[in-house]
C-alpha cells in the first residue's frame, strides 16, 4: 500500500479500501492463513472495484460535505 508522507505534502496518496483480519472475519471469510501482501492485494481489488462503482461517486460527495470541502 502506499503511506503518505508526514505534513503538507499535496501530490500524496492514499488507498481507499482498508482492511483487516477483523474485517474479513466479520464478513465470514477465515483468516488465518492470510498474509500481509494478501491484505494489501485484496485492499487494492476493492479499492479499485469501488472507484468504478457508481455509488463512489455519492459516497465521495457525502465524505467531501462532511469535512466541509467545497467544488471547484
Amino acid at each position: 500500500m502506499r503511506t503518505a508522507q508526514s505534513g503538507s505534502v499535496s501530490e500524496s496518496e492514499f488507498e481507499i479500501a482498508f482492511l483487516d483480519r477483523a474485517a474479513l472475519e466479520r464478513h465470514g471469510y477465515d483468516s488465518k492463513n492470510i498474509t500481509d501482501n494478501d491484505l494489501q492485494e485484496l485492499a487494492k481489488l476493492v479499492g479499485d472495484n469501488y472507484c468504478n462503482n457508481p455509488k463512489f461517486s455519492e459516497d465521495l460527495c457525502a465524505a467531501c460535505t462532511s469535512l466541509g470541502l467545497k467544488r471547484n
